[in-house]
Parts: C-alpha cells; sequence; structure tokens
C-alpha cells in the first residue's frame, strides 16, 4: 500500500466517524432540549434545571454511550472530585434524566453523608 491510500483510507475513517459523532452530538441535543421542557413542566426552577442540564453535559462529553460501566466511572470521578452534596445533585440529575428517556434500570444510588451532630453547640460543664 501506497502512502497516499493509507491516507486516503484514514481520512475516509476519519470523516465517518466524524459525522456520527456530529449526528449523535445533534440527538443529545434535542434529547436535552426536551429534557428542559419536561423539567419546566415539572416546576423545576432555572437553577435547578441548569444544574440538571450541567451534569447531564458533563456525563456526555465524558462517555459515548450510556452503559451501567461508564455511569460507574462517572460516580467514581464525581467521588474523587466532588462533595457528597454536589455528588448526589449531579446523580440525581442523571436518574431523572435516565428516568425521562425511558433507562430507569441504569440510575445510580446516591453516595451516604454523613449528617450533622445536635450536640455541636453544646457547652458541657465538668
Amino acid at each position: 500500500e501506497s502512502l497516499s491510500e493509507i491516507l486516503r483510507a484514514f481520512l475516509r475513517t476519519f470523516v465517518l466517524l466524524f459525522c456520527l459523532n456530529f449526528k449523535s452530538s445533534i440527538k443529545v441535543k434535542k434529547s436535552i432540549e426536551s429534557f428542559v421542557i419536561y423539567l419546566r413542566e415539572k416546576r423545576l426552577s432555572i437553577n435547578s434545571v441548569k444544574a440538571y442540564v450541567k451534569a447531564v453535559e458533563m456525563f456526555e462529553t465524558m462517555y459515548l454511550e450510556w452503559t451501567v460501566s461508564n455511569l460507574n466511572a462517572y460516580k467514581d470521578y464525581l467521588i474523587r472530585n466532588h462533595k457528597p452534596q454536589t455528588i448526589n445533585l449531579r446523580i440525581l440529575a442523571i436518574n431523572k434524566y435516565l428516568a425521562f428517556t425511558g433507562r430507569r434500570k441504569l440510575q445510580l444510588k446516591p453516595v451516604k453523608t454523613q449528617g450533622k451532630f445536635f450536640t455541636d453547640n453544646v457547652i458541657f460543664s465538668e
């Protein structure tokens, strides 16, 4: 094979992958737009909708497919980089999106958070 044949094959593969990715991104955008409408119909605040969309878009940029292993990897990423409250907000958002798209079986469990102790402001006498 000559160098030009190899380059042509590479370019064909590149163009094909680019087109597939482009079609996929259009489909994702439409799905997210529908998700936003759904959330607003459920009377979620604008800030909540933004947070939910951010979580979904973050997942979409990190992973190509909604699979159990990708979702678990995303959860691991969140655990390594965020506080429990943020992790659970993102998981809630992802779970809402999965329910919206008919993939409830893929939903993630939230992480456990430690509650505050009521004795934090109590003065003890000896």
